[in-house]
């Protein structure tokens, strides 16, 4: 419910502008509907426009990049953050060859600059981000040229380019979510520790035994990991179970669920989550997202 204008200038600042933090926290309307209510409130909701920003397309992050870039540093506040390089339903994505239409090519491309771009922006101040991308290597995990001082929780869907500079270090990370990813090595959960060693909470996705010829690896290089030591006996790290009901399951795949929890059971660093709903689109992830922003 919008605040008369009467009502609104009687207000300290202060208090309107805890009103704002918590009410901007969704997609980015908010925010931005604020500003067209009256001047004063579109002065005193300035810095909360961008606190929380969705950008479910391509098309979007391209044109948010720009209008990011016109905007007042002390305007930029982006505290809350989603990502995601799904074309528009548009878009021309593949002609009848399957080969992808040039023009999106371009777009494409364009938006893998304009992510770095967003991320250079909003690295002082961004508390949470959330990404997810259809495509390999559109994503660098975090670029190590930029420092992320207050970012506590990053959740990457689907594709991500692994393996972060060594320089890389987020002292404030907290929770690091990799969902639906490609499955982790021995060595991955290396540099997980030194990317975020104030880490307490690591969720990943078992290896989904019909897309993964070597889903059985999973299983081992949790045990390796959590019986050597190489995860700090500090983290929770959370295994998210494949979801295998709408599948013909064999003995084999009943093996692996249940050696999972056998480990589960052995170490009690290690919990395991029921599979969410299918993370399919990047309106899927982006209720993901909202929760992590509102809990």
């Amino acid at each position: 419910m919008l605040i008369p204008v009467t009502v609104e200038k009687k207000m300290p600042p202060e208090v309107y502008g805890m009103i704002c933090s918590y009410a901007c926290r969704d997609w980015g309307y908010t925010g931005r509907s604020l500003s067209a209510v009256s001047k004063y409130t579109r002065d005193i909701s300035a810095p909360y426009k961008f606190q929380s920003i969705s950008l479910i397309n391509l098309f979007e992050i391209l044109s948010f990049t720009s209008v990011l870039q016109q905007t007042p540093q002390d305007a930029r506040r982006v505290r809350y953050l989603f990502l995601s390089d799904s074309p528009l339903s548009d878009d021309p994505r593949w002609d009848d060859h399957g080969i992808e239409d040039s023009a999106y090519v371009r777009r494409k491309t364009g938006a893998s600059k304009a992510v770095m771009d967003i991320l250079g922006l909003v690295a002082p101040t961004v508390e949470i981000i959330h990404g997810l991308f259809l495509r390999p290597h559109t994503f660098c995990l975090l670029p190590s040229s930029l420092d992320f001082p207050v970012l506590t929780e990053l959740a990457l869907y689907h594709h991500y380019r692994s393996k972060p500079d060594e320089r890389t270090v987020y002292p404030t990370l907290r929770d690091l979510r990799l969902i639906s990813c490609p499955s982790l090595h021995k060595a991955d959960f290396k540099w997980i520790t030194q990317l975020a060693p104030g880490l307490t909470h690591l969720y990943v996705s078992a290896a989904h035994p019909y897309y993964d010829m070597l889903f059985q690896d999973f299983a081992k290089t949790v045990e390796k990991v959590l019986s050597e030591g190489l995860l700090p006996k500090d983290v929770q790290l959370l295994v998210e179970l494949p979801d295998l009901e709408e599948y013909d399951i064999n003995d084999e795949h009943r093996a692996y669920i249940e050696q999972l929890r056998q480990l589960a059971t052995k170490f009690s660093r290690m919990s395991l989550v029921e599979s969410p709903a299918d993370i399919a689109t990047s309106e899927d992830a982006e209720q993901q997202w909202l929760k992590s922003v509102n809990r």
